[in-house]
């Protein structure tokens, strides 16, 4: 831990530089997230109004494991 400090002691621009990159990183891995989710639940919507349960199990299975849920 004591080279994570020194290195933003030395280098205080270029660190903040970093940390921000990386929290943009993650604000956009979350936002296709949502995305796949939304588009995931129009799927299954549209499967549910058309009665075909086996897509729908399909559809909602893939949304298990995007969430890390175990099927």
């Amino acid at each position: 831990m004591r080279s994570l400090e020194h290195f933003i002691n030395i280098h205080p621009y270029f660190s903040m530089l970093v940390f921000t990159a990386i929290g943009f990183l993650l604000r956009g891995l979350s936002q296709v997230n949502r995305n796949t989710l939304r588009i995931h639940l129009n799927e299954l919507e549209f499967a549910l109004e058309e009665d075909n349960i086996e897509q729908a199990k399909s559809i909602l299975k893939k949304i298990k494991t995007g969430f890390s849920f175990k099927p």
